[in-house]
């Protein structure tokens, strides 16, 4: 029970104290380019709170990144058009070409038997999307300051950086790229990169694609249920990119 208080206390320090120097932040923006939401549990529990701002892929899970590659650099309003259809095994309606799961604000339970409900939840999700697509277009092609991050869920070595690669060249493509202040943070896992592993995927780039991105470790990624992952790595690594 001490420990358990112990441990809450000082989160609630250190969120305070993280929350006081948000206006200090290295960059305008923080946006996710997945692969799921344990990215934005991270960015919204321990670091921004109220201040954290929805994007197109906040809250999404990425099953196919072929596709969402073909998604960023075809236009986003694309995924909107998609053909969406309903699983039943989660509050998830999935994008059938771009295979991209998304969440709605409707309970499973509530879904699985009522093609009416499934039918609201869907416009409520079109709905959601075109705003967030709207913001997401608008924020691209501004003149604000940029952390991307995604996080990486290992294939093989190449393909791994080859997809690092394509959002580079995706960010690097963006309106005024060359006037702002744009970056890629990459995580993966040691599990996937332990450390001869890790040192051969960075020294994979050259140096002016090095200088575009970075690649960070952490322990381990959250499981489905976004339990047992790494909660201090990604502090410690999102702090440090984040805060001045």
């Amino acid at each position: 029970m001490k420990f358990t208080f112990l441990q809450k206390f000082c989160d609630i320090l250190r969120k305070k104290a993280v929350l006081a120097h948000y206006f200090k932040g290295k960059y305008d923006t923080v946006f996710s380019l997945g692969n799921n939401c344990e990215l934005c549990i991270r960015l919204r529990d321990d670091f921004l709170g109220a201040n954290f701002e929805s994007f197109l892929f906040n809250w999404t899970a990425i099953l196919d990144r072929n596709k969402f590659l073909e998604l960023l650099t075809g236009g986003v309003k694309a995924l909107v058009n998609d053909d969406f259809e309903f699983l039943n095994k989660n509050d998830m309606f999935y994008a059938k070409y771009f295979k991209i799961g998304i969440h709605s604000r409707y309970k499973m339970e509530d879904l699985v038997n009522s093609p009416k409900l499934q039918k609201e939840a869907l416009d409520e999700i079109k709905n959601r999307l075109n705003h967030l697509i709207d913001k997401t277009e608008n924020l691209f092609n501004s003149n604000n300051s940029i952390l991307f991050i995604a996080k990486i869920l290992h294939k093989s070595f190449e393909d791994d950086c080859n997809y690092i690669r394509e959002l580079t060249k995706f960010i690097q493509n963006l309106p005024n790229a060359k006037k702002r202040k744009l970056k890629l943070l990459c995580i993966v896992q040691k599990e996937d990169y332990r450390n001869e592993n890790f040192k051969r995927l960075c020294l994979s780039f050259n140096e002016f694609e090095k200088s575009c991105f970075e690649i960070k470790r952490i322990k381990k990624f959250a499981d489905l249920g976004m339990k047992n992952g790494d909660r201090r790595g990604w502090i410690k690594i999102l702090k440090k990119e984040i805060f001045i």
